[in-house]
C-alpha cells in the first residue's frame, strides 16, 4: 500500500485554490517590438526572454489595446523551444487594425493548468499605409539585420 503524506492534499487544495482566485498572470517585463513605428500589414519582430518548463501546446492570441481592443484569431503553437531563451518571433500588423497607439498584449493558455499568461510590449505607433503590396518579409530581415549592431550599412 502507498503511503500518502499527511500534507499533500492540504498542498494540492492549496494550488487549486491559487489557480482559482488567480487564473490570470500578468509578466511585468514588457516585450520590445521591432521596430516602434509600424504600417498596416507590416510585419514586426516580437523579442520575448522566456522560459518553457514542459513540452505543452500552448494556445495563444495576440491583443492590439488601444482605445479598444483589437483581437487576432486565437493559434496554437508548440515550437517554443523547452528551456530559457531569447527569440524572435515575427508576427504582422492586422491591415484593418486602425492608426493610433497600442501595446501588444501575448495571451499565453496552457490548458492542463488553467492559467493565463498575459505579456504586455512597449508602446506603439501604427500609421496608416496608403502603398500597394505593402512590406514583403525582405523588410523583417533588414529589421532583424539592424537589431544585430553590426558594422554593416544597410540600404534600403
Amino acid at each position: 500500500m502507498i503511503k500518502i503524506p499527511r500534507w499533500l492534499p492540504h498542498l494540492l487544495f492549496g494550488i487549486l485554490v491559487l489557480l482559482a482566485l488567480f487564473p490570470v498572470l500578468i509578466v511585468k517585463r514588457p516585450y520590445k517590438i521591432t521596430p516602434s513605428t509600424l504600417k498596416q500589414g507590416q510585419f514586426y519582430i516580437l523579442t520575448t526572454d522566456y522560459c518553457k518548463l514542459l513540452p505543452l501546446p500552448a494556445k495563444f492570441q495576440i491583443v492590439y489595446v488601444g482605445d479598444l481592443n483589437h483581437p487576432t484569431p486565437e493559434r496554437y503553437s508548440s515550437n517554443a523551444k523547452i528551456g530559457c531563451h531569447v527569440e524572435n518571433f515575427q508576427f504582422q500588423i492586422p491591415r484593418t487594425l486602425p492608426p493610433g497607439a497600442y501595446k501588444v498584449e501575448l495571451l499565453i493558455d496552457y490548458p492542463p493548468f488553467l492559467r493565463t499568461f498575459i505579456y504586455r510590449s512597449e508602446w506603439i505607433t501604427v500609421v496608416e499605409n496608403n502603398e500597394e503590396g505593402i512590406d514583403s518579409k525582405l523588410d523583417v530581415i533588414i529589421t532583424i539585420l539592424k537589431s544585430w549592431d553590426l558594422d554593416v550599412d544597410i540600404e534600403e
